[in-house]
Formats: structure tokens, C-alpha cells, sequence
């Protein structure tokens, strides 16, 4: 999940992949441990680990552990591929779950042994559980402005609304925020970008934003940046602008700008836990009372069906509106593309 940074170190596998045979027999890798879940760190995982872990393991008598990682996926590849898995039970984002599990790095999933129903329909894939929806969307303090930010259009329009941008440092969120700033709908957006011409005219608004562009990396920059005076308007997951608007900050976000993305939850082949591993996914997609609080105090959506009856958070994403309209990241297009728009994306940024 984006509450994240995801650029994957590719130049560290073979590294990981070494590291991994050679202590496939260490005392220090030993398979006499605790079943593993990585998640995305930060005050999320701590209410995690409080309202569906330790739930799991008073239930079921199964100790977790719980560790952390940044979206990373070269540490999973190696563990599968050395048998040496530490790693057991993961939280992924899409297109790399795809990738992942068309390479054979992640089981894939015998749905007989979860309860398919308790799910929304987006929620099943071959190899993952979707589970925690998150969003990006635009947030800013209303006092800077006379008017009110409503749509990618207004984030483009510094003459309206003056002063600096912050924006995720990844191809994926900027390109589709670019067309729809230029006018294309966004149940058209794919269709369009998936062109030449199309990819053209994304990285030529982008152009026009540069000048006022600031990039950040992690999730928590963005809001650092608007405190700071840094920046007048940024993107950032929702569930940051949300918390902090609990809490009294002086936020308000541009819901029509919502994109969101489904992390699922996936299991690592060739892991020695396997049963242990699916009763904790079980337990996890089926907990509606730990997924509620998640909600309520975070605004994250979930796809465990139950959970939204008992959340009232209004700014959650499932309970907004705009969510049924709006933009959800394309796995088959960034599991296609990715990787030539994320060199590009580079390329344009260090120009």
C-alpha cells in the first residue's frame, strides 16, 4: 500500500537471491518460527497488529510476527526462489501481485479454503485477497484560496490557485492525473493512455505543471510539506489527510480527484506455513469488527462486505460517494506498461 513508497530496488536481487542460498542453512533461518505477515509500517500496522492480529492469534493460538517493508518485491522473489521463505503471508499492491504470480512467486490461491462470499467480486484473483482499499486524492487548507479545489483542472491552475504542488514521485497516479486535468473522463483515461499519442499528451500536461512541481517519496511527506509552507496543495493518500483533519488540522480534500487502488493479501510459495498462512487470511478478510475500527479511525475502505455496515466515517473511502465513480489503477495496464512508463518517468524527472 502507498501509505508507501514502492520504487522496488531491482538492483539489490541478486543480492537478496546470495544472501538467500547461502544462509538457506543457518541456524538464523531457521523454519522454527513464528508465522510472518509484512505490512506497510507506520501507526496503520499498529492498529493492525492491535485490531486484527492479536485477535487471530488469541482465537486460533497461532503466533505472528509482524514485519515491515516499503513494497519491495526483489526480497520476496529471492525467498521463493533459494526454498528459504521468511516471509509468509504479504500485503501487495496489484500489478506487482500480477507479475509475482505469473512468475510463479506466489501460491496460487485455493479459494475453498476462504470464504469468497464475505468479499467484494474485485476482491478475488488467482493469486491474492484484495483487502484494504486506499486512495490518493488532493488535500489543501482553504484559507490560502478565495475558491475551492474540485477536480485535477484546478490542481493545474496556478493562476487560480498559486503556489507549489506536491505530487508522488511515480509514473502511476501522475499520468492519469495529467489527462484528467486535460479533459479526458475517467473511465477513459486507460484507453487513452495506453497509446503512444496518449502517453505523449500525459507527459506533455506534465510539462506545463513542472515549474510548480515539487516530488516527495514517502507518505509522509506530503503533509510535512503543506505544514511547512513548502508546498500550497498535495496529493497524498487519503487515510494521512483524513487523520489529520481528526485531529483538527485545517484540511479539506477534493474528493472528485480520488484514485484508488486494492492491496491484497498474498502468500509466498514455497512457504513452510502454508496452513497457518490461510487461517490467518481467513480470519483477516472475515474480521468486520477490526476492519470497522480501521476504517473509522483511518478512512481506508476494505472489501470484507460486513465491515462497511458498521463503518460511520464519513470521509471512508467506501462510504464517499465519488468512490463509485471514481479512478481505480489498472493492474493489467501497469502490469503491461509499467515498466517502460516508470523509465520514462525517470528520464522526465531528472531532466
Amino acid at each position: 500500500m502507498f501509505v508507501q513508497q514502492h520504487m522496488r530496488a531491482l538492483s539489490g536481487f541478486g543480492a537478496m537471491v546470495g544472501l538467500a542460498v547461502l544462509t538457506a542453512s543457518s541456524p538464523a533461518f531457521s523454519q522454527d518460527r513464528n508465522l510472518t505477515i509484512v505490512l506497510w509500517g507506520g501507526a496503520v500496522q499498529e492498529h493492525e497488529k492491535e485490531v486484527l492480529l492479536d485477535p487471530f492469534t488469541q482465537d486460533t493460538g497461532i503466533a505472528v510476527d509482524d514485519a515491515t517493508y516499503n513494497g519491495e518485491m526483489a526480497a520476496i522473489y529471492a525467498m521463493s526462489q533459494a526454498n528459504n521463505v521468511t516471509w509468509d503471508v504479504v500485503l501487495a499492491e496489484e500489478p506487482e501481485m500480477l507479475r509475482a504470480c505469473e512468475e510463479g512467486v506466489l501460491e496460487r490461491l485455493d479459494w475453498s479454503r476462504l470464504d469468497q462470499s464475505a468479499l467484494m467480486p474485485r476482491a478475488v484473483s488467482e493469486c491474492g485477497a484484495g483487502s484494504l482499499i486506499w486512495g490518493t486524492v488532493v488535500g489543501y487548507d482553504p484559507g490560502l484560496f478565495d475558491g475551492e479545489i474540485v477536480s485535477w483542472a484546478d490542481f493545474w491552475d496556478v493562476e487560480s490557485f498559486p503556489g507549489k504542488r506536491a505530487m508522488r514521485s511515480t509514473a502511476k497516479g501522475a499520468l492519469e492525473a495529467a489527462l484528467m486535468a486535460d479533459g479526458i473522463e475517467a473511465d477513459a483515461v486507460y484507453d487513452v493512455l495506453q497509446t503512444e499519442e496518449g502517453q505523449d499528451r500525459a507527459f506533455a500536461k506534465l510539462d506545463e505543471l513542472r515549474p510548480n512541481l515539487v516530488f516527495y517519496t514517502s507518505s509522509s511527506q506530503p503533509l510535512q510539506m503543506l505544514a511547512a509552507g513548502d508546498v500550497t496543495i498535495s496529493t497524498a493518500p487519503s487515510g494521512r489527510f483524513v487523520n489529520a483533519m481528526s485531529e483538527g488540522e485545517p484540511y479539506v480534500i477534493a474528493w472528485n480527484t480520488l484514485n484508488y487502488a486494492i492491496d491484497s493479501l498474498v502468500i509466498v510459495s514455497n512457504t513452510p506455513k502454508l496452513d497457518d498462512a490461510y487461517a490467518l487470511m481467513d480470519h483477516w478478510l472475515s474480521n468486520a469488527e477490526g476492519w470497522a475500527d480501521i476504517g473509522n479511525r483511518w478512512g481506508y475502505g476494505t472489501t470484507t462486505l460486513a465491515a462497511n455496515d458498521l463503518i460511520t466515517n464519513e470521509n471512508a473511502l467506501t462510504k464517499r460517494p465519488e468512490f463509485e465513480t471514481a479512478l481505480q489503477w489498472s493492474t493489467p495496464f501497469w502490469s503491461e506498461y509499467g515498466e517502460e512508463l516508470d523509465q520514462r518517468f525517470a528520464r522526465w524527472l531528472a531532466r
